[in-house]
């Protein structure tokens, strides 16, 4: 899937035709999610929505990522649009934040584990020279 696009409560197709949705959400993860070309995980927003789509039941079995960059929650860099504020509450809260905010808050959640009790995470994540370990439980 090569889109560029994310889109939240609308969803529109890109020309390929290649958004993955979930509830109402296209994902904009680079690469085809194969062996030889895994989705390309580069900012820490392409890590949100995968947190997402896991925990919103889809174990991505069969599925390959890469994480292309070492992510660092405090630093502007490692986000696509650090003052988004699209992704809502999603440090449980109760206030919607930018979502760098809503990650670093340091009396919110954070960043929810990608996988939970109901899901497991059952993609493969190719995580050579990268920390992947604070990201996904397994």
């Amino acid at each position: 899937m090569d889109s560029n696009l994310r889109i939240k409560e609308i969803y529109e197709e890109d020309v390929n035709n290649t958004n993955q949705v979930y509830d109402q959400v296209a994902y904009d993860y680079r690469g085809a999610g194969t062996y030889g070309d895994p989705y390309k995980i580069r900012y820490v927003e392409d890590l949100v929505d995968l947190e997402i789509s896991v925990n919103g039941g889809e174990n991505k079995s069969g599925e390959y990522f890469e994480l292309t960059s070492n992510l660092d929650f405090k630093q502007d860099s490692s986000y696509k649009d650090p003052t988004n504020t699209e992704y809502g509450d999603i440090n449980g809260d109760s206030i919607t934040d930018s979502i760098k905010t809503e990650l670093i808050k340091s009396n919110a959640a954070g960043f929810i584990p990608i996988g939970n009790s109901t899901t497991k995470f059952a993609g493969t994540f190719n995580r050579e020279w990268k920390d992947y370990n604070k990201y996904c439980t397994e």
